[in-house]
């Protein structure tokens, strides 16, 4: 099932707020309904506008609720300010020159103060910038050093920090995730390539988004463009994966065929920090639908955004869940 929602004219962390707060919408930048009613309280429009002139903007994921409740206590000194705090996300980019303000990760917090009903992102506390150690990133005009242009998620699990980023792993195209860990945020390790079963490292993995399962593993949404085939149109798609540990993944597994253009899929999924995986049950993904800028520049405007039902399996190793096939190797 596929309903429609609401389509702004705007990129960046848009949608990762629907539905982050119940109650009536308040943003002085208007309001709007997602697909499931109107008690969505933060949306597309005033994300974007709190968010505008920094690179969160860019990349921002929200974390979800275990997530936000260590993350209060590792800002404890700031425990009244805490108070305020709706949401945290994590987001950034890297610059050498740090010009545009891309300074690295950061985590952020959006707040709504006492007597007020406008929300505002703050930016709380640094993480990591690209000298960070262990970053994979091949291409020549960055000299090794992580930019961070893709999404990064934040994740709470088994007693340690997941700090997920985009890893690039050739001179052009090629992307995949990396992932740092830690016990503590001022103290990450360092980065470690993501591995999802059967897929290469020529294969676009554009980014994941990180949940946590209510079976004590993490899930993986990811957009992925399988691996050129001479002859034939690149195949792709949104996918979902497992892991017990937050680096190994198995086979993932095709939730929404999508159609490729220069390696990037045309569909992509919307982080929402609020899913509940249980498997065997159904699920709700909000999608950005038949991107315009990841389409070739004739195609008729299709863009939007929809809440999609999926089923998630028994088992997510070798099942497909959406009767087509899962990615694997290609020989």
């Amino acid at each position: 099932m596929v309903s429609d929602t609401f389509f702004a004219r705007s990129r960046g962390a848009i949608i990762q707020l629907a539905g982050l707060a119940e109650g009536p919408a308040t943003s002085s930048s208007g309001s709007s309904a997602d697909a499931r009613g109107s008690k969505s309280c933060v949306m597309a429009y005033p994300t974007q506008l709190l968010l505008q002139g920094d690179q969160g903007a860019h990349n921002m994921c929200l974390v979800d609720a275990e997530t936000k409740a260590k993350i209060d206590v590792a800002l404890r000194p700031h425990a009244e300010r805490n108070r305020q705090v709706v949401a945290y996300g994590v987001g950034g980019q890297y610059d050498e020159s740090q010009r545009n303000c891309r300074r690295g990760l950061h985590i952020y917090s959006l707040e709504a103060p006492d007597e007020s009903s406008v929300y505002s992102f703050k930016q709380r506390s640094f993480l990591i910038d690209g000298h960070h150690k262990g970053c994979i990133e091949l291409r020549p005009k960055l000299q090794g050093i992580g930019e961070f242009d893709g999404q990064s998620a934040l994740i709470y699990f088994k007693a340690q920090w997941f700090l997920y980023a985009r890893a690039n792993c050739a001179t052009k195209g090629h992307r995949q995730v990396q992932v740092c860990v830690g016990e503590k945020l001022s103290s990450l390790g360092e980065f470690k390539y993501v591995s999802f079963a059967g897929v290469p490292l020529c294969a676009d993995v554009y980014f994941a988004h990180v949940y946590r399962t209510q079976h004590d593993t993490l899930a993986a949404v990811l957009p992925m463009a399988e691996p050129p085939v001479a002859d034939q149109p690149t195949q792709g798609g949104i996918y979902i994966a497992e892991s017990s540990d937050g680096y190994n993944y198995g086979p993932p597994v095709l939730l929404r065929r999508s159609s490729v253009y220069l390696r990037r899929t045309a569909d992509i999924p919307m982080h929402y920090p609020s899913i509940a995986l249980m498997k065997g049950t159904s699920f709700e993904l909000p999608l950005h639908l038949c991107v315009k800028s990841r389409m070739p520049t004739d195609a008729p405007c299709r863009e939007r955004f929809a809440w999609c039902t999926f089923s998630l399996a028994s088992s997510l190793a070798g099942v497909d869940i959406s009767g087509m096939s899962i990615c694997r190797r290609r020989t």
